[in-house]
């Protein structure tokens, strides 16, 4: 059935996947107060002479980003296929994961880089809450799957 409460903890995983990939993903400050921001395209800079530049482009965490929110997306709709469903869920946690560690590595190669500092953001919270509701639908799916397994031995 769609309308189990795993369902709704994918969708909420695909809606902050989608939050975190739009817009500023995390936003530094320099020493000579130029903004960098980490954004889905890559690392830009907003100084008060230039404008906005593109000074990196950053592949691996765009594909990460959009990876997470498709393959969540999908997984909602395996519903049927539960053993499949199992997979996906454990395949997104991981790709979670893989997201985290990467915008961890590229915030501490900007700090490092341009002697930048982190300005905290809403944004940091929405992949964290991601792995939260993906770990809770991956529960929901494994209990389906026991409930299932039950009743078949009971025939």
């Amino acid at each position: 059935m769609i309308q189990r409460i795993q369902s709704l903890y994918l969708l909420l995983t695909t809606l902050f996947s989608v939050l975190f990939l739009n817009g500023i993903i995390i936003k530094f400050l320099t020493e000579s107060n130029e903004a960098l921001y980490l954004t889905f395209t890559g690392i830009n800079r907003l100084s008060e002479v230039a404008g906005t530049e593109n000074v990196e482009k950053l592949i691996l965490l765009s594909i990460l980003l959009l990876i997470v929110p498709v393959t969540s997306f999908i997984s909602v709709f395996l519903y049927k296929k539960r053993k499949l469903q199992l997979k996906f869920a454990v395949g997104l946690i991981t790709l979670i994961i893989a997201m985290i560690l990467t915008v961890l590595y590229y915030s501490n190669y900007v700090i490092n880089e341009y002697n930048a500092e982190l300005t905290p953001g809403i944004n940091l919270v929405f992949p964290f809450l991601s792995l939260i509701f993906a770990f809770m639908a991956l529960r929901g799916i494994k209990k389906d799957d026991d409930l299932i397994r039950s009743y078949d031995r009971l025939r």
